[in-house]
């Protein structure tokens, strides 16, 4: 799945740089590829080490630009990561020793039995909230210790502009406030393995969007 990801991603981000740039978004504009990338390049960017596996998804420009020092990495402070990694570290460890304690305590196959059955309803309705927060937090574990690595490559890089302030968090697979306190739909999903949403909403939905008709009938 990553692997196909970031396959459909150059071949889009291609094929744009051979269109009229008119046509293109600005951001489609941004990622275009006007040759495409050399066998080494593509080779780095599909099996780089922090997205090899399950993701995060990232754009083989922003990829290129880090490898290279170019564009936003440019002028990135040697180091500067370090606080941003440990900051997501320590929410990693969190999340692992909150996951491992819920555990012990609560069990997902009690809720199957009958003696769970003959509990009182408050008593189950707290019961299974308890296990919605254990299952949040043992994927919360694993999507923090992947936003770990590509933070500590630097990758995450963002410099401060006239509309953001500096960050090393561009990039991330979760936020989880975001998830917690989510109170509908919308604002589950864009806090929820974000970058593969990104890739859904830039790469699939918009491109299926006819963008002559007005924006109510889309």
């Amino acid at each position: 799945m990553a692997s196909f990801v970031r396959q459909y991603v150059i071949s889009i981000n291609y094929y744009d740089g051979g269109v009229d740039q008119s046509k293109l978004s600005s951001r489609e504009q941004h990622y275009a590829l006007k040759q495409m990338p050399t066998l080494s390049e593509y080779v780095c960017y599909n099996f780089f080490y922090g997205s090899i596996l399950v993701g995060p998804f990232l754009e083989f420009r922003t990829f290129d630009d880090w490898v290279n020092l170019r564009g936003q990495f440019k002028d990135m402070p040697a180091f500067g990561q370090l606080p941003a990694f440990a900051k997501r570290f320590t929410v990693t460890v969190i999340t692992i020793v909150t996951a491992a304690v819920l555990g012990s305590y609560f069990s997902f196959d009690y809720a199957l039995t009958p003696v769970f059955a003959r509990q009182g309803f408050f008593y189950k309705a707290g019961y299974v909230v308890v296990l919605i927060q254990l299952f949040w937090e043992t994927y919360f574990s694993g999507f923090c210790c992947m936003d770990c690595v590509i933070i500590a490559s630097g990758i995450c890089y963002q410099p401060k502009t006239e509309k953001s302030p500096e960050t090393y968090f561009a990039i991330k697979n979760i936020d989880i406030i975001g998830c917690d306190t989510a109170i509908n739909i919308p604002t589950l999903m864009s806090s929820w393995n974000i970058q593969i949403h990104n890739w859904i909403k830039y790469y699939i939905m918009l491109r299926w969007i006819d963008k002559s008709k007005p924006r109510h009938v889309m």
